[in-house]
């Protein structure tokens, strides 16, 4: 854990850890990051859950007056308001909800009654308010510290900068008008009693500014190839992977439960093949002996299983685990067609069959350029005819990556890319959303291929540009830069001055 990390967040990895165990047990989903420009497609679902507030307010609070006049969070050149506040709260709260919608009740989270008055299932002795109010808290600061760095740098929002932050509130007033209400009245009942669209451009303008700052520090940010060579070196752990068999023979599962004889003997002579093909042999004839064909297991059912033991067996780009014994053996001692025999001291043996030594991930990245556009701004059915229309302005004005890259700073929704003409640089399959890195990793893909891939919630035209570097040295530069920002992020808090009133988050509107 970096430096800056520690500072940032004392008790931030035990929470992280409350939050992933309780997410596990309801079953989580992945989070998908949202956008600025699509938070509106979250506002829909708070509306649908009952977040419009109902309680009666003075008419100073309902005007935001008193809000606007509370200061929580201050730096010598930005103050964010509890009106702002707000804002940046309620988008936590969306965002939460929305991606996590299947599973409230089990989370604990029951969005028809006060935040304040339920305890948060992460943070022992916190309510979800507490829980929320910390989360946009963070976050906001964050936006402060990387703000006041981009105004040292001479650097100010653009007439682009500018048109998307007004396209995001036009998207808010779409959904106003979709939900019946005027659009003041959509705001305030989204994110917030007394909150408004100057309220709102404020956040919009703060958070653009600090997101283009950190896109043009983390671009800065440039390795040679010795450096990435030391950085592996430092963290080989990280990056290196095994490969191996393993297959569990269970006491329960034989004639012998008691004493374990039976179960340490097949065990024994499953360790003792020589070669994968001969380990998958042994696992098929056990599967199949201990297999009866009746009328409700057929052999379309044996087969079935076979086939998935064989596939469960098979484990490639494992990476270490500490403290963990067969790790040890595989990253430490193990040579190809070395076998090991886990006992778990209950009758379980599990034997591991080596088929590739550490080694580190030499196949090429991809690089591609991307528009992404969401059924949120277009619509369910119209979503698909937009990427066409897109596709059919840029073939006509003379595809070029050049051509692609403005269009994709003008049309795509993807926030993390669109910023740099929709770039994708230097990614593994599995950086990419959905189907786009299968359509990357194609083996007949060629440079300048064209075409529009469906993705959950829209569409992303995609525009292929080529391999890149090794997948190892993409991982090595994002951890790199992740702990070099870390480290400077960790000296903005000891060189910026930032106050901040706790009381403050109290004035935030009971919406929920």
């Amino acid at each position: 854990m970096g430096k800056g990390k520690r500072v940032r967040a004392e008790r931030a990895e035990e929470r992280e850890a409350k939050k992933a165990e309780a997410l596990k047990k309801a079953k989580r989903n992945k989070i998908a990051k949202i956008s600025v420009s699509v938070i509106a497609a979250v506002l829909v679902v708070s509306l649908a859950v009952g977040l419009i507030y109902n309680a009666i307010y003075t008419s100073a609070y309902r005007k935001g007056e008193i809000q606007r006049d509370t200061v929580v969070l201050q730096t010598e050149n930005y103050t964010v308001d509890a009106a702002m506040m707000s804002y940046f709260f309620y988008t936590q709260y969306n965002t939460f909800v929305n991606n996590y919608s299947s599973y409230l009740s089990s989370l604990g989270l029951d969005t028809s009654i006060s935040l304040r008055r339920q305890d948060c299932t992460f943070e022992e002795g916190s309510s979800w308010f507490d829980y929320f109010a910390d989360s946009a808290g963070s976050q906001v600061k964050e936006y402060l510290y990387l703000a006041e760095n981009a105004l040292a740098n001479s650097m100010e929002l653009d007439d682009d900068d500018q048109s998307e932050i007004q396209k995001t509130i036009d998207n808010y007033y779409a959904y106003a008008e979709e939900s019946g209400l005027e659009d003041a009245e959509f705001i305030s009942a989204v994110f917030g009693t007394g909150v408004n669209e100057s309220d709102v451009r404020k956040c919009l303008e703060l958070s653009v500014l600090a997101e283009k700052y950190l896109q043009e520090y983390q671009d800065s940010l440039e390795y040679t190839d010795e450096e990435l060579e030391e950085y592996y070196q430092e963290n080989v752990n990280t990056y290196r992977y095994v490969d191996y068999y393993s297959y569990a023979i269970s006491a329960s599962d034989t004639e012998d439960s008691t004493t374990y004889a039976a179960a340490e003997s097949k065990a024994e002579e499953l360790a003792a093949v020589n070669s994968v093909d001969a380990f998958r042999a042994w696992i098929e004839e056990d599967v199949r002996s201990s297999s009866s064909i009746t009328e409700d297991y057929t052999e379309e059912d044996l087969e079935s299983d076979v086939a998935s033991k064989l596939e469960s067996a098979e484990s490639t780009q494992v990476t270490y685990t500490e403290d963990d014994e067969v790790s040890e053996w595989l990253f430490n001692e193990a040579a190809v067609g070395d076998t090991y025999t886990a006992d778990d001291g209950s009758g379980t043996y599990t034997v591991y069959y080596c088929t590739a030594t550490p080694y580190r991930d030499e196949s090429a990245t991809r690089t591609i350029r991307d528009i992404v556009l969401t059924e949120t701004t277009y619509g369910e059915d119209e979503v698909a005819e937009k990427a066409t229309e897109i596709m059919t302005e840029m073939v006509s004005e003379g595809l070029t990556e050049e051509t692609f890259e403005k269009y994709a700073a003008e049309y795509s929704e993807n926030t993390t890319t669109s910023a740099n003409g929709g770039l994708c640089e230097n990614y593994k399959e599995s950086s990419f959303e959905g189907n786009m890195g299968a359509w990357a990793y194609d083996a007949s893909r060629q440079a300048g291929d064209f075409e529009a891939i469906a993705i959950d919630g829209g569409y992303a035209i995609c525009y292929y540009i080529g391999e890149g570097i090794a997948a190892w040295k993409s991982d090595c530069i994002a951890d790199k830069k992740s702990a070099d920002y870390e480290e400077a992020y960790a000296e903005w808090v000891e060189t910026i001055t930032l106050t901040e009133n706790e009381k403050g988050y109290e004035k935030i509107p009971n919406n929920v």
